[in-house]
This record gives structure tokens, sequence and C-alpha cells, in this order.
């Protein structure tokens, strides 16, 4: 696994998979091996010798499966290393595509960059029938739920307390509303900063709070300090980051806007509000949250303050949709062990 997102979407479901089968989880990034570590002690990061003894290590293991992300569009050198010793091993091979729904031009460099697992796992019936039809097969793509979506079920539940105790921790005051950017590490990301420094200056009550991306560097951090003073990070305290965002977020009360981020889906999901920047309105259709209609869409600063006053006003209201599950962990660990005894 080297795919951060896909690695949030699974992880949950590692522990009970390990009571039904034996399994190794290997990555090769930091940020991934701690995340995964943290939930999984049983996680191994290879170095660069680890990587190229990759064919003798499974060829001693013998795996029945072997699960990828697959969500990155780039080759990725851990992954497709692994897909193609399986191939050689003739092991299954499964690829994770997490979101809900992917745009094609990100689809289509997934599908020619990268080296292509025997079966495609993905989150939604939209993406199944996408990838079906660009890949026109169809007896080796699954619909699963994430099994991120039994703990988003959870976080459905929980509000007010959250709410109140997050919003004294961040300095959000009677009356203010936070508005969080989610740094999504794109190069439209210093546009979108632009816009909220145009709001900073329109709206008095409007409380901005900031969450970078692990990949950010430096000067765009400072550079987005400096142009919006008033900014705080954003602090979860003690709960997950999606639980903050939903608890900020929900019923109108705040709002998340990024251009990419998938926490964005994340928290549209739960019941907490979004905001989708775009590049481009003429082809608004093919952003995934404009397709389910779970955001607003903004090209524009002034587009971004019309859809915060919306929010605030109650004119707009959030939908809620059908992707909280709170069996998608047992349906993901029943559905790896029917086809690691695939044949």
């Amino acid at each position: 696994m080297t795919d951060i997102g896909v690695v949030h979407a699974i992880i949950w479901a590692l522990p009970y998979l390990a009571k039904y089968c034996e399994i190794a989880v290997w990555c090769d990034d930091g940020m991934v091996y701690a995340h995964l570590y943290e939930h999984f002690a049983k996680t191994e990061k290879l170095d660069s010798k680890g990587k190229m003894a990759l064919s003798k290590k499974m060829a001693l293991l013998r795996p029945d499966l072997v699960v990828t992300s697959l969500s990155a569009p780039v080759e990725n050198g851990l992954e497709d290393a692994a897909i193609k010793a399986s191939q050689k091993l003739q092991i299954h091979t499964v690829g994770i595509l997490d979101k809900v729904l992917y745009r094609d031009e990100c689809l289509k460099k997934i599908l020619t960059q990268r080296v292509l697992p025997d079966f495609f796992v993905v989150a939604s019936d939209m993406m199944r029938l996408k990838l079906q039809a660009v890949l026109g097969v169809f007896d080796n793509v699954y619909t699963l739920s994430m099994p991120k979506f039994a703990y988003y079920a959870y976080a459905q539940t929980l509000n007010g307390p959250f709410n109140a105790a997050l919003r004294t921790l961040n300095g959000v005051n009677q009356g203010e509303f936070p508005l969080i950017f989610l740094s999504s590490h794109s190069e439209y990301d210093k546009q979108l900063v632009a816009y909220l420094s145009f709001v900073a200056g329109k709206c008095k009550n409007v409380k901005i709070l900031l969450s970078f991306h692990p990949k950010d560097d430096e000067d765009f951090i400072q550079d987005t300090m400096q142009k919006l003073p008033d900014a705080k990070l954003l602090d979860v305290g003690y709960c997950s980051t999606i639980l903050a965002l939903k608890a900020l977020t929900q019923e109108g009360r705040g709002a998340v806007c990024s251009f990419s981020s998938p926490l964005l889906f994340d928290v549209a999901t739960i019941g907490g509000t979004a905001i989708s920047f775009i590049i481009d309105r003429k082809k608004s259709t093919g952003e995934p949250l404009a397709a389910m209609g779970l955001s607003l869409l903004v090209d524009s600063r002034q587009q971004l303050l019309t859809a915060l006053k919306n929010v605030q006003s109650g004119q707009y209201q959030q939908k809620l949709t059908g992707f909280v599950n709170e069996e998608a962990i047992n349906q993901f660990v029943q559905a790896m062990c029917l086809l690691a005894d695939y044949d």
C-alpha cells in the first residue's frame, strides 16, 4: 500500500481480516507506514533492498491474494512491482479504487500508466459502470462499500458536544462561521487561497481555519499564512479529522472548501457542508461532487461569497447520501476472503 487515501478507506478492516487470514502489509512511504502501523502493528516498511527482493519474498510466502491501492494515476514502483510479481507466480491481484466517482482524465491515467490487477474493487455502482464501460469487461469489477463508511455511520450520531468543544478549541466565537480550507496539494490551491483572502475582507463573521496536506511545502504554507493573517490552523483535538470536520460544519453552521480533497466528499457524505472549487463551471458535470449533488460549486471569489451567504441563511441544505454503511467492514472482509479462494 502506498496511497494514503486507500489506506484510510480500508484500514479499519485490517484487524478483522487478520482474524480469518494470515496477512502481511507492506508499504514504502513513511506517512502511510505511520498510519498503517497505528492500526495494524504487523506492517512492514520496505526499504530499497526490500523492494528489490519483493519477488523473492512473494515466492516464499505464496499468498493466496495480493491487494494494492490503485488510486494514484502515476506509475508506482512498489504496487506495480507487486502485481507484476504476482502475475509471474499466478497469484490473483486486486486493485482498490476508493473514491466513489473518478474524473474521466484521472481514470484514463490510471488505466494507461499503472500495471492493472486481475480484479477491481470500487466504492459505488456509478464507478463500477464507468470502469466497466472503459474496460469493456464486466466480470472482474466489484462494488464494495469501503470500511471507512462503517466509521462514518458512527460519526453521524455525534454532534452537539463535539461542535461546542471544537469551536472553543479553534477560537470560533459565538456567531462566527468557521470556513475550513482543506489543501489538496494541487496547483490550484493558491487560487483558492486568494478567494479566501477576498472573503476574509468581506465577511467579518467568517473564521478561516486551515488544514494543510502532508506533502505541502513550507513556502506554500508560509505564503498562505501571510495572505490569511487572521486564519488559524485547524485543531481537531482528540477527535479524528473527519469527526471534527463534520461537527464544525453540520447543519449549515460552518463549511469546508477545497479543490479536490477526498475529505470534502467524506464530510458531505455524513452531513457536513462542502464547497467545491472548480476551474471551469462549463465542465462541472464531470466533477464528482457536482454529479452527485453533494456540494456547492464555486469558480470565482464572488461565487464563494454567494455560497457562504446561502449556507448561513439556510437557503442551502446539505444532501445526505446512502454511502454510509454500518456493515461495510464485515462486507469488505468477506469479499477479500472470497477473492482469496477464487479459482
